[in-house]
């Protein structure tokens, strides 16, 4: 919301938040009103957001995350991730290929049919008109219309893909199962596999690498599993 206050959502539709910059977290486990897995939440405004989970798990708030309500959930299935380009213009991507489109803020959820199944985790715009999409299977999915259109890109591997995220207009990353870090400098038209051996292009770690995100193109965070917190300064070198 702004440099020092956020809210996170997790297990059990848990609601946490700091005031700090992430020093210090406050939790509630009823402040959501359900108690359904929280997977994703997003923001328009530093008041009104939305978060998203299992098995259709949809509430909103106006007030910065003070207080919760159930919203009209769009499906039934799980949605993992939920993002906004702009103040009207925002996305919902889940399991078995679900991807939702809002153009009124949330007010209501389209669905936009893609002819994938493949479970998708994680959806990021790079402006209005470039966005990306990854999931399981090693899908990756371009728009290059404002997401009119989705078309399939080929990176060479089936790992799960987590997560997505843009340094700027050119770079981006990926992170996904058994270690899989990707990194794009041509707005993704091709990608580089990263933490790999020399000699097999294996990825060298089992690890599981759920998030990433870059705050410019040099500095960037991933989160993996058994709490694994990987930093870099020197973007990825």
């Amino acid at each position: 919301l702004d440099p020092r206050t956020a809210v996170a959502v997790g297990e059990g539709g848990t609601i946490a938040f700091t005031h700090d910059g992430g020093s210090t977290w406050m939790a509630s486990d009823t402040l959501s009103g359900i108690a359904s897995d929280l997977f994703s939440i997003a923001f328009l405004n530093d008041a009104r957001g939305f978060a998203v989970g299992r098995d259709g798990a949809f509430i909103q708030t106006t007030d910065g995350g003070k207080s919760w309500k159930k919203g009209k959930s769009p499906t039934k299935e799980s949605m993992i991730s939920v993002y906004f380009v702009n103040h009207s213009t925002g996305w919902i991507v889940g399991f078995n290929g679900i991807l939702f489109r809002t153009t009124n803020g949330g007010t209501s959820w389209k669905p936009q049919p893609i002819g994938i199944n493949n479970h998708l985790w994680s959806i990021v715009f790079v402006n209005r008109t470039n966005g990306f999409i990854v999931g399981s299977g090693g899908i990756l999915l371009k728009t290059t219309n404002g997401g009119t259109k989705w078309n399939t890109i080929d990176i060479g591997i089936t790992n799960f893909l987590y997560s997505v995220s843009f340094s700027n207009s050119t770079t981006g990353w990926i992170s996904g199962g058994y270690g899989a870090v990707l990194r794009t400098t041509d707005c993704g038209s091709s990608w580089i596999r990263q933490n790999t051996l020399p000699e097999t292009r294996v990825f060298q770690t089992s690890t599981f690498f759920y998030g990433i995100h870059f705050l410019d193109p040099s500095n960037g965070v991933i989160i993996g599993s058994e709490g694994k917190i990987l930093r870099t300064a020197d973007g990825g070198e």
